[in-house]
């Protein structure tokens, strides 16, 4: 049974192993906290020497937040700020900045600066040692990630079959099939060696949004393309998905596709909630 979620309000990505990477909390708050203590230290007069200095790190925040501002005004707009990535436009200044704090930290020569500066490296490093140590140790293929959706899609997929990707999670499963051997072209997708040919379509964000408004109409026109020709089961690949007490979770866009195949007399087959995949066919 499936039970609407929650509306979407941000963009839906992949992030590769970042989607279930296992980070703890506590090295976040000391990565952050150390970054804030140095940059305090930076802003407070003690030590700045030459009025120049000033000028340099009014010059290094305003190159810092500038990018990250405008994106996050258009934004208000149309949402492009994707917070965590589009970040590293401000990041060639951010390391400028601690360097600068440990300089003044070491030339100030306080009494206990030996053992605070070797605290605060430990501080910073370890947050970020953690993390790559564990971003390389992730498994490739994740059940969650869009590897192993291809994976499990190259395996059922026959002649006549149709995918349908509501999100963008399916450029990156469509990028996954062409690593195997699966070519896509517009709303088709053949392999190579087999020759098997079935549907792939990214179905338009407007008409999902349609029909979670009400306006299925724009979704049934699109469903119809995609569908024509094609006898075989549909496969929907979600991009975002629970299974909780209730049962899955799915976007209400994705609830609107489901609602519409089950018009047009498609049911339920063995669902795949391991990598997001449902499937359907006619009886």
């Amino acid at each position: 049974m499936f039970v609407i979620g929650p509306r979407a309000g941000t963009l839906p990505i992949t992030l590769k192993q970042f989607d279930t990477l296992a980070y703890p909390e506590s090295l976040r708050w000391l990565a952050l906290a150390t970054a804030a203590a140095l940059a305090l230290w930076l802003a407070v007069p003690v030590g700045n020497g030459r009025r120049e200095a000033w000028r340099d790190v009014a010059a290094l925040v305003v190159s810092m937040l500038t990018p990250l501002v405008v994106l996050l005004l258009v934004s208000f707009v149309k949402p492009i700020y994707l917070v965590g990535r589009y970040d590293m436009l401000g990041f060639p200044a951010f390391p400028v900045l601690m360097g600068l704090a440990w300089a003044k930290l070491e030339a100030v020569g306080l009494p206990r600066a030996r053992v605070v500066v070797p605290a605060l490296a430990a501080a910073c490093l370890l947050p970020v040692a953690v993390k790559l140590f564990r971003y390389y140790t992730q498994p490739a293929v994740h059940p969650e990630n869009s590897a192993a959706a291809a994976e499990r899609l190259a395996a059922k997929l026959a002649s006549g079959d149709v995918v349908l990707f509501p999100d963008l999670r399916g450029h990156v499963v469509l990028y996954q099939l062409a690593r195997r051997g699966w070519a896509w072209r517009g709303d088709q997708c053949e392999q190579d060696a087999s020759g098997v040919r079935v549907g792939c379509d990214v179905l338009p964000p407007t008409a999902l949004d349609a029909a979670v408004r009400g306006d299925a109409a724009p979704l049934r026109a699109a469903l119809g393309r995609a569908l024509d020709d094609h006898p075989g089961a549909v496969f929907i690949v979600h991009g975002t998905w629970a299974v909780g007490a209730n049962g899955p979770m799915v976007l209400p866009g994705d609830v609107a596709v489901i609602g519409e195949l089950g018009r047009l007399g498609y049911r339920p087959g063995p669902g795949d909630w391991e990598v997001g995949i449902t499937e359907y066919r006619r009886p």
